[in-house]
């Protein structure tokens, strides 16, 4: 966790990204009334955050998985 806190990245974001990991991260736990699953509704923006810090923190393996996954779709597309 200390690795992860020292990355220069938004701490806002960084605190959304593990928080949103903690709660959902943990077999059977979820749904439990401590819970609260509105956080699902999250998921989006936390993933946003998650692809921005893989971005800052290695640009080359992001680039190599957006080049992957814009074949995909392209690959996709001419099939439907």
């Amino acid at each position: 966790m200390a690795a992860f806190q020292s990355i220069n990245f938004n701490d806002c974001k960084k605190t959304r990204i593990l928080r949103f990991l903690h709660t959902h991260s943990h077999y059977g736990e979820i749904g439990e009334p401590e819970h609260d699953l509105s956080i699902l509704s999250e998921a989006q923006e936390v993933l946003k955050d998650l692809l921005d810090l893989m971005k800052s923190e290695d640009e080359k393996h992001f680039s190599a998985m957006e080049s992957l996954v814009t074949k995909s779709n392209k690959n996709e597309n001419k099939t439907t």
